[in-house]
């Protein structure tokens, strides 16, 4: 049964209903579009149009089928044959598969229809030149004549030949999927076994923030990461003082309330020497190796996208600094990222070290100002001596850096590069080992007698 764009005989034909675009399908007595046409005495409405109304029978059968919620019988088929319906499925699936591949030979397809009408139209023109056909002794007796020319085997190499590019293009079509599959999968197995998953910090790391109210320039303050009796005040001492604020090109602070700088904004990191702490840590090799990147760099495929920033000299073995480029806000004026520093090398664009610190910002502008609401802060991933989380027993990261002042070096202190934490370093060639001291005097013992040399 069909009419007036109405199709009972399968089921997503149904749903849509016909011409009016109201389904037939659910509802109650009241509202459902069958019943009302089929039920009417007005032959304008009334369906079947033009013909006869149903039987007092059928009427009654179609009632009692909407008054129970119009059900479809799930076994109730559509008027396609199941071999068809079976073979129209199974090409639907391979298409759903290879969408992508059919995709990328779409033009290529193109121009292989193209030329398989050419070469059906030049077969026309042969077998109507070989009749003799009007058309083929007139005005366009030459092209009839030049298609008669034409070998079969020549159309048929041709068409091969389309068939082949046709076919070398959906196999380069697959190559490249299965290839970027593949890189989907390596980056995502890279992810899963990236140590820091699984860590406090999560991947890409991002630095915790301290129990502190938002602010846009803060000071932390880096302490040793051994507690050893040897060590001045037990271990518990300040190394190294970071201040971490806003800034504009020109360097001058950025604070909240100000608008948005010309040309962008800027990350400002100062790091200031403890007194008393040792050269070795602040060697010109070890203040060369420290580098700032927004991108996370792990693995030897991990390529440079920017170039890193390098601390600057404010005063000598003494004060450093580096300003971070972090842009402009987004349409609703909020910019936000992560700066890592790192302790290492550069090499063929590729980062060899460690992350050692995080600097988060999370700015918002409202009317082309700072907003109060704006946070920036730092804080440190540990460094080798150190699992990630801290494990019980081990040193807190709190007891080593941290936004409370940390007790100041007096007097003389160890010098094992090893509880001084400069031995890492130096395995690693980032600085050079200290001197060996003298051999101490043992007194005015007289040396040895040479051995006799033997005669030549």
């Amino acid at each position: 049964m069909h009419g007036g764009g109405l199709r009972l005989d399968d089921l997503r034909l149904a749903l849509k209903g016909g011409d009016t675009g109201r389904p037939v399908l659910g509802g109650t007595l009241e509202t459902n579009e069958l019943w009302a046409r089929v039920s009417s005495t007005d032959r304008s409405y009334r369906m079947p149009k033009n013909a006869l109304a149903l039987s007092d029978v059928e009427i009654e059968v179609l009632r009692r089928w909407v008054a129970q919620g119009a059900v479809w019988p799930e076994s109730v088929e559509s008027g396609v044959h199941p071999f068809y319906k079976s073979w129209f499925n199974s090409i639907a699936t391979v298409a759903d598969q290879y969408q992508q591949e059919l995709a990328y030979i779409r033009w290529s397809a193109y121009g292989f229809t193209g030329l398989l009408c050419v070469l059906f139209a030049i077969g026309r023109c042969q077998a109507s030149y070989r009749r003799q056909r009007a058309w083929t002794q007139g005005r366009l007796a030459p092209l009839a004549r030049a298609a008669n020319g034409i070998k079969s085997r020549e159309m048929l190499l041709v068409l091969l030949l389309g068939a082949s590019a046709l076919a070398l293009a959906f196999a380069r079509a697959h190559t490249l999927k299965v290839d970027a599959e593949l890189a989907r999968y390596v980056k995502e197995r890279k992810r899963s076994e990236d140590p820091w998953l699984h860590t406090i910090y999560g991947s890409p790391p991002q630095p915790p923030r301290l129990d502190q109210a938002k602010h846009v320039a803060g000071t932390y303050y880096r302490g040793n990461c051994e507690r050893n009796p040897e060590l001045f005040n037990g271990g518990n001492y300040l190394t190294a003082t970071f201040h971490v604020s806003l800034c504009d090109r020109q360097h001058a602070p950025l604070e909240v309330g100000q608008p948005l700088p010309a040309g962008g904004v800027m990350v400002r990191l100062e790091i200031e020497r403890a007194p008393g702490t040792t050269d070795l840590l602040f060697a010109s090799s070890m203040i060369d190796s420290v580098l700032l990147t927004h991108s996370y760099h792990e693995g030897p495929d991990k390529k440079l996208v920017e170039p890193p920033t390098r601390l600057e000299t404010l005063k000598q073995n003494w004060r450093w600094a580096a300003y971070v480029p972090v842009g402009e806000p987004d349409a609703s004026g909020a910019l936000a990222g992560t700066i890592y520093l790192y302790i290492g090398q550069v090499t063929d664009n590729v980062v060899s070290g460690t992350i050692h610190y995080g600097i988060r910002y999370e700015l918002s502008f409202v009317d082309g100002k700072l907003s109060d609401s704006s946070d920036l802060w730092m804080n440190s991933f540990g460094n080798g001596a150190f699992a990630n989380p801290e494990p019980p027993g081990k040193l807190p990261y709190r007891e080593w850096f941290d936004s409370h002042p940390l007790p100041i070096m007096e007097g003389q202190n160890s010098k094992d590069p090893k509880l001084l934490g400069v031995d890492q370093y130096i395995r690693e060639g980032v600085i050079e080992p200290p001197p060996a001291e003298p051999p101490k005097d043992e007194g005015s013992k007289p040396p040895e007698p040479e051995a006799p040399q033997p005669e030549r």
